[in-house]
């Protein structure tokens, strides 16, 4: 198979209210990341701060829907933006109805997310130093700027 016959995995996010209907999510790329850390640089590394102090919970009591939970309730923009980004739809009303989903929704769609971007075995430890590597990329070239 050539890679441009390979189809992206996806996962169905169940609507509330809408029996039957969902919206779908990919997990997240590269490209993903850069945009995410570009618009949302301050809120990412505060919630890669509050991973590093939960890692344990998270990691050793498969508590990552509570780590979820508090991301969603901490950082409701970068929420929304993450969802719109997996759901190949980064426009404002797009952002804004991802905002107001109920967290329930929300979380299922987090949950979806992580587990397609970190399939592979220790994949949230390589998402995490991939988002601090572009982290310190962006800190470095803001610093440059100034």
């Amino acid at each position: 198979m050539q890679l441009k016959d390979y189809e992206i995995e996806r996962a169905k996010v169940p609507l509330p209210g809408k029996k039957g209907e969902h919206f779908e999510v990919r997990g997240l790329c590269a490209d993903d990341l850069t945009f995410l850390i570009t618009l949302h640089h301050g809120p990412i590394t505060k919630a890669l701060a509050q991973y590093q102090q939960a890692r344990g919970d998270v990691m050793t009591k498969k508590n990552l829907t509570g780590f979820v939970l508090t991301l969603a309730q901490d950082f409701p923009d970068l929420v929304a933006e993450v969802i719109s980004a997996a759901s190949d739809s980064l426009d404002d009303a797009t952002r804004k109805v991802a905002r107001r989903l109920p967290i329930t929704t929300q979380i299922v769609a987090l949950n979806e997310i992580l587990k397609l971007t970190m399939q592979e075995v220790d994949g949230i430890k390589n998402l995490l130093a991939e988002m601090r590597a572009r982290v310190e990329e962006l800190a470095q070239s803001d610093g440059k700027k100034s």
